[in-house]
């Protein structure tokens, strides 16, 4: 038996709808916070949102210098817009965000840091299901709980952090012999107040998939993931502990005979998926697309011109340069000013502000290019590479 984690970059956001049109289980997994655009743009297709919420709340990219393990591409303990980082009133920094309290800075009460961002989702993607990693395991709490239990006996070494009743995060060795006392956070019966021990994310990776598979009775499902993630599972090690896990709980658990021997889960990058914007700076971006394809056209016409007879004739030659170059040059100082516009869609995954939910709260139209959807993963970082080569090389 086995689980094999593939990435796949040669898949589109429309194949990925499709599929799961067709019943094959598709989820991007994301943390709880501010989305950046390549997560708006896959809500917007209603494709299903599964939020880590026991990321660590931070308030800046700054902090995460301060805050080991940090979560500086969410900051859930901001609200995030095109113009602004707004750090909120939290009860503590450093602390899960299922079990961080926020002041909402509208009406002045008291919020969970989890709940006020996942209903700011939900308000602007109504049709879109969003929950939260807790919410999940609880929906499935047998099949899980006995899940954890298996890991627990088989790899204990996973298990190392423990949340205190204050909501402090601390590792220890002691986690196996304080999972007797405290139970597993996630499945206990008030994991917003009590005491209890983390879910490993290799566990918790491995059980999602194994819901997954279960739900949609198919052995190939689809994950769409951030670069965190894809990074992380392009380590063979990485893959080989997902693998064992999904073979150990396989082999013992009560459920073991819903499983298919072999599992495939296609791992797509969708961080590559970011020619998405708010009006009107969504145009900057169609702009570059448009421009690209002027380029191309261009060269194709050098091309086919210099495979021609005319290409011995200097009378011929010489103005047809003359016009490729004048054309070069209008398209570039174009290419210039769009480049400029559109910078947003080369910003680092851990650099804000950026275009959130909230901007959309406030009014803003989401506006994802067809490109955004029809080209692969694979083909929209080509293009991303371009555009990254050309805005080097302008002085």
């Amino acid at each position: 038996m086995s689980m094999k984690v593939e990435i796949e970059p040669n898949i589109s956001l429309q194949q990925v709808k499709n599929e799961m049109q067709s019943g094959t289980s598709v989820m991007r997994s994301a943390h709880v916070g501010n989305l950046r655009g390549y997560n708006l743009a896959i809500a917007q297709m209603e494709i299903p949102l599964l939020l880590v919420d026991h990321n660590k709340v931070i308030q800046t990219p700054s902090d995460r210098d301060l805050i080991a393990g940090g979560d500086a591409n969410y900051l859930a303990g901001s609200i995030v817009t095109r113009e602004k980082v707004m750090p909120l009133k939290v009860s503590q920094l450093g602390g899960l965000s299922l079990r961080t309290e926020v002041t909402h800075p509208e009406t002045g009460g008291l919020q969970f840091v989890d709940e006020l961002h996942v209903s700011a989702i939900k308000e602007v993607f109504p049709a879109t299901s969003v929950v939260t990693d807790t919410e999940y395991l609880r929906s499935q709490i047998d099949l899980a709980g006995e899940a954890v239990a298996i890991a627990l006996q088989n790899y204990p070494e996973l298990f190392k952090r423990v949340v205190e009743a204050d909501g402090t995060v601390r590792t220890t060795t002691q986690a196996p012999m304080l999972y007797e006392k405290y139970g597993i956070l996630q499945l206990n019966d008030d994991p917003k107040t009590e005491r209890g021990v983390l879910i490993p994310n290799d566990v918790d990776i491995v059980i999602n998939f194994i819901i997954e598979c279960i739900r949609s009775e198919r052995s190939t499902q689809i994950h769409l993931s951030g670069p965190d993630m894809v990074q992380y599972l392009k380590g063979s090690a990485s893959r080989d502990q997902l693998a064992a896990l999904y073979n150990t709980i396989h082999t013992e658990a009560s459920f073991g005979t819903q499983l298919p021997e072999d599992i495939v889960i296609k791992l797509v990058p969708t961080a590559e998926a970011r020619f998405v914007s708010t009006e009107p700076y969504a145009l900057a971006i169609e702009k570059l697309f448009q421009l690209l394809e002027e380029k191309d056209a261009l060269r194709n016409e050098r091309a086919t011109f210099f495979k021609s007879e005319s290409a011995k004739d200097t009378n011929k030659k010489a103005p047809f340069l003359q016009k490729c170059k004048q054309e070069e040059s209008r398209i570039d100082n174009i290419l210039t000013t769009a480049l400029t516009d559109a910078s947003e869609i080369f910003q680092d995954s851990q650099a804000a502000p950026f275009v959130s939910q909230y901007d959309l709260l406030q009014g803003d139209t989401l506006v994802t290019l067809q490109q955004n959807i029809n080209l692969t993963m694979h083909e929209l970082k080509m293009v991303t590479n371009a555009l990254s080569k050309i805005r080097r090389d302008t002085p």
